[in-house]
């Protein structure tokens, strides 16, 4: 089941009501804080920095939201674009960088169907939990595509079609005015294959839960989460996310 029936503005506006509500918590959250203290959020940048390997070039970050992943890896020494439609959370990562007195990223607002970016200007493109609140997902990894360079890669961690808890979020979320779907891998493959890539390499980890979300979770919300995460441990390919490298067919 996938709902694309949500557009882009209804997103946005949907994203910037969510994060608004929310300010103050990102704000006070530092990202290097974070990685020091947090396993399941460590583990999460740490893999996307391996597929990254060595700075090297321009890195856009589709959907980045508030921008956690992307000061990371800029403090680490990637040149980073961070783009996302809500430019309350590019504003609030900003401001939180200027707090802690970290190195911003650069900024963009934009659609990430519609990239801003010459053709063959960006080294890596990354989407970390991103390309499922796209209406077009197919459109934006044809645009990541058209923006990589011709040794690049595309760097995919997204949520898994068939794990019975996504499903269940993705019907809640909706609700709330989000955009969401889930892949399968067949279906991931399919996708960078209609936008002119190819997967590569494809797996299917699985991470503890962040102790950062999950503070400010109930108890019994924390209780389901840690039950939840013994059962995606003990079948992954079942509970597991994916996370898939493509490149230029």
């Amino acid at each position: 089941m996938s709902f694309l029936v949500r557009s882009t503005r209804q997103e946005r506006e949907s994203e910037i009501r969510h994060i608004r509500s929310l300010e103050e918590r990102y704000l006070q959250a530092d990202v290097m804080d974070k990685v020091a203290r947090d396993d399941g959020y460590r583990k999460k940048v740490e893999q996307i920095e391996q597929q990254l390997g060595e700075p090297d070039g321009w890195v856009l970050d589709i959907g980045s939201n508030t921008c956690g992943e992307s000061e990371y890896l800029t403090h680490r020494g990637h040149a980073i674009i961070a783009t996302d439609i809500n430019d309350l959370a590019l504003s609030i990562s900003r401001r939180r960088c200027e707090s802690f007195a970290r190195r911003t990223p650069v900024y963009a607002v934009c659609d990430g169907q519609n990239l801003p970016f010459r053709d063959g200007s960006i080294s890596s493109v990354v989407y970390c939990e991103s390309l499922h609140h796209m209406p077009d997902p197919a459109k934006s990894l044809g645009e990541a595509n058209r923006v990589l360079a011709d040794d690049g890669a595309v760097i995919l961690y997204e949520p898994y079609a068939y794990d019975p808890w996504r499903r269940l979020s993705e019907i809640r979320d909706y609700f709330h005015g989000f955009i969401e779907t889930s892949f399968s891998e067949a279906r991931i493959r399919m996708l960078a294959s209609e936008a002119g890539l190819q997967v590569a390499r494809l797996s299917r980890p699985v991470l503890p839960p962040s102790s950062w979300k999950m503070k400010f979770l109930p108890g019994y919300a924390r209780r389901l989460r840690q039950a939840y995460f013994r059962i995606r441990s003990a079948a992954p390919r079942i509970f597991g996310m994916i996370l898939a490298v493509a490149r230029k067919a």
